[in-house]
Parts: C-alpha cells; structure tokens; sequence
C-alpha cells in the first residue's frame, strides 16, 4: 500500500505523508496528513493566544520552531522604542537559549501595538437579606420570591364578554372561549349586549347597600334566611344559612318592612345577650337599614328597571324605616339554650348604651346554603305557619300587594333573578329568563357572570347560592327522568 486516504480533508496521498516523523520512513503513521496536522497546530495556537490576551492566568504553550512558520517574539523593556523588523524577528533563537525575566509576560509581538488589557474586576455578590428572627435567610428569601412570582400573574379583561380571570388566551383582546363559541357564523355574539348577557355597570351615585335593605327594596322573594348568633368562640364562627323557596313571593307596593322579610334569628337567652354584649353588635353590620340609601335605589329602580316600572312607593311605610339604625330585633327570633356565655366576655369598647354603626363596619358572619331538591310541605303547613309566626300589621300601613299565581320556574318566563336581586341587575338586563336570540344554559350563565369584570356576582352572598340550587335541582329532576324512562 503506496497511498492512503486522510481522515480530515479525505484526499488520497503517499504513504509518506502520513508519517510522524517524515524524515523517518520507520515512524508511526498517522490517520490525518503532514498538511492537516500543520493547520490544526496553527489554530490551536491562535486559540491560545486569543485566550492569553483575554485571561493572563491562561498558560501560553511553548512553541516548537519546527511546526511554526514565526519564532516567538520577547517584549522589550518599558522605553525602548520598538525598531526590529520581521527579519530580525525569524532570526532569533529558540525560546530555550533566551532568558526571560521574571516580570516579562510572555504576549507575542504583532504588527500593530498591542496594549495589555486592564485585570477584570470581580463583581462583588449581592448582601443577603438580614437574617430574621423565626426563619433563616435562605427560607426567607424563597418565601419572598414566591410571592414575587404570585405577583407576577395577573387577571386579563375580554373586551368581547367582559368577563376578567386568570390565563384567557387573549388574541386581538378577545379570549379563547369567546373565539370557540363564536367561530361559525351565529349572530349575535352568544355573550354580548345584544344577546341579553351584559348585565351593566352600576352607577356611581348609587350607594351600597346591606343585604337587608336589599331585600326591603327587592321584588320577589326566593330565600330564607336564617341567622345563627355565635356561641362559643372556639366552635362557631357566625352563620347565615340560605333556604331555597319553591313559591316565590312577589310584590308590588314597596319598600318591604323588616316584619316581612324571610328572616330568622337563632339567638341566645335574654340572660346571655344581657350579660356580654358582644351579641348586640355580632349582625350589625347585616341588619343595618338606611332610609335615605332606600329610597334613592327605589326611585332609580322605578325610573330604569322594566320590572320595577308599575310599582307603587308607599310613603307610609317609607316613614317606618329607621334613618340609621339595627332592625334585628325586628325578625322572628328562635332561643337556642345550647348557646352559652363565654367565660372571658370580650369587653365591649364602645361608648354609650347605643353606639351608631359605623360606616365601614366589616361583616362577621359567613354564608352557606340548604338546598332543597323536593317539596314536601302543604299549603296548609305553609299558611299555618305564616299566620303564626307573623306579628300583626301596625295600623295606617298599607298591607303589600303580593301576588296570587306563583312563578314557575320550570318555564322560565318569570325574571326572577332581576326582581330578586335588584342590586345585581340595576337596569333588568341579562336575567336568565330574558328574551334572547342565542340560547345560554344555565351553568354557561352562572360561570359568565361569576366571572363578570367589577366581581358583584361572585361576591353576592346569596346569589351565588340560588344558581347552585338551581343547578342541583335541575341535575336531580333529570336522573329522575332518566330513571322513570329506564323503568316505563
């Protein structure tokens, strides 16, 4: 074999050219060529002087004068002018007969003046936080990137629905789920304003207003309510259970007085609440009724809301509204023995027997729902106990107007939801029983509005109950169906 293939550039050469040594024809015979092994020689060389000029820790290797075309080149001495020429510099002799100084940085000499690159600064650590008192710094600095991260994630608002939530999708500032239900060519928009699913801004001049004074001024009535004082500290929280209602009482002479509300209070003895009283201040903030805040939202309600524009304001009954006060002692009231007087009384530090509410009174109780599947009450059960447990009405004050047919809310005819909940929809928009062009189920409305931009509807604390009622009920009635189909 007179010839071979290289490796690298894969020519055919002599023999001789794959030698180590080629003027040793009895040396080891490489797979790369004399040429192929000489340039990758000169690049490793430049590599390390790139190197060398960027990192002075980085060793320089020592040149070997038969494998390189220049011999090295020695600094001269600080005020020295420079006056070799490329001659004089091949003429020298090898790195090992020249002694170098100890301060002589061994940089090669180019054609152009090379200035050493000044030491890099090492970038001084960031301090850690201080060290704290119940965890240690590095705990404490996770803990804050964690809700440094939280903060990060932001709520996106669809121009299209309206509705503000977590990860929409937003393209052109319209969310994936708009996109979905609205990609063939249905008109309107499923939920839009011109389908009956926008249910409006409320107005700024209008004031907030207590679950109480919302049901004064509300319509129909589809819940009671019934409150739970606090025992002990350690066992109850405060409660204001929901009970659905299957006849849905509907009036027309407002504002309703606190005696007619679907409200009961499960309160202690007379002994109890005279001897702490916390027990007097526990549902202030929810049973506080304004007279002024009344009439405003009726007079709005009248000027703007379909279903409350042949209502009559009675002026009598606006009169036994208090200006600003508590109306618990108002509502039917059960006694609950087990509810017993803590042994440490929180101090009550209010001044005077009577102290005004204050404005932003924070709510103590929580919410919570019965749900009521199935009707298994008469209507003589129902009027017993409505006569029973009903005070008479004062003298002068017109009895209200309510309505003979109850709702059915199986035909969804009947806008219930803008009638109960007059705070939710001020202008009698987007009731699920309202005329619209694309039909929306009833879970599709729930999660819409839950996910409404201003949050009302999902802050409610009694609307939200009501559509899971529903939902239940609805999911109930069709295993029913579905079970009396499989049996027939």
């Amino acid at each position: 074999m007179t010839s071979k293939f290289c490796s690298a550039c894969l020519q055919k050469l002599l023999l001789s050219s794959f030698l180590a040594d080629p003027s040793d024809p009895s040396s080891k015979i490489r797979a790369t060529c004399i040429h192929c092994r000489n340039r990758s020689a000169r690049l490793r060389e430049k590599k390390r002087k790139a190197l060398s000029s960027l990192d002075l820790n980085v060793p320089s290797k020592r040149p070997a004068i038969s494998r390189t075309l220049e011999a090295p080149s020695i600094p001269l001495p600080h005020g020295r002018p420079e006056t070799r020429s490329d001659t004089s510099t091949r003429s020298l002799p090898p790195l090992e007969s020249q002694p170098q100084p100890p301060d002589a940085l061994s940089i090669p000499l180019s054609h152009e003046r090379f200035e050493i690159p000044p030491e890099a600064e090492s970038r001084p650590q960031p301090p850690l936080p201080p060290p704290t008192d119940f965890l240690p710094a590095d705990q404490w600095r996770f803990i804050q990137e964690f809700y440094n991260a939280l903060d990060e994630v932001k709520m996106e608002f669809c121009l299209r629905c309206r509705e503000r939530w977590f990860t929409m999708n937003l393209k052109n500032e319209i969310c994936h789920t708009c996109f979905l239900r609205d990609k063939s060519s249905h008109s309107p928009f499923l939920m839009s304003t011109d389908n009956e699913m926008d249910p409006g801004e409320i107005p700024a001049r209008l004031p907030t207003l207590t679950q109480v004074e919302e049901m004064i001024i509300a319509r129909s009535h589809v819940q009671m309510l019934v409150h739970r004082y606090r025992g002990h500290q350690y066992h109850y929280s405060g409660h204001c259970v929901s009970f659905m209602q299957n006849n849905v009482k509907t009036v027309n002479m407002l504002p309703n007085l606190p005696s007619e509300l679907d409200i009961v209070v499960v309160r202690p003895s007379n002994q109890v609440m005279e001897n702490n009283p916390r027990y007097h201040s526990q549902f202030r903030a929810d049973f506080r009724v304004r007279k002024s805040h009344v009439v405003t939202w009726l007079r709005y309600l009248k000027a703007n809301h379909p279903d409350y524009r042949y209502i009559t304001i009675s002026l009598d009954r606006l009169e036994r509204l208090p200006v600003d006060d508590d109306i618990s002692s108002s509502f039917p009231s059960i006694v609950d023995e087990s509810i017993i007087a803590e042994e440490d009384p929180v101090p009550d530090t209010s001044t005077g027997p009577n102290p005004p509410v204050p404005a932003d009174f924070p709510p103590t109780n929580s919410q919570s729902m019965v749900p009521n599947l199935h009707d298994d009450t008469t209507e003589v059960d129902r009027l017993l106990a409505e006569i029973s447990g009903r005070a008479l009405m004062p003298p002068g004050v017109p009895a209200p107007s309510i309505r003979s047919t109850p709702l059915d809310e199986a035909a969804g005819r009947e806008r219930i939801f803008a009638m109960a909940f007059p705070t939710l929809y001020p202008t009698g928009r987007a009731d699920f029983n309202a005329a619209r062009q694309r039909k929306v189920d009833l879970k599709d409305y729930a999660r819409h509005l839950m996910c409404y931009h201003d949050g009302r509807f999902g802050r409610h604390p009694r609307w939200r109950f009501l559509i899971f009622n529903l939902l239940m009920r609805r999911r109930a009635s069709n295993s029913a169906r579905f079970y009396v189909s499989k049996a027939s």
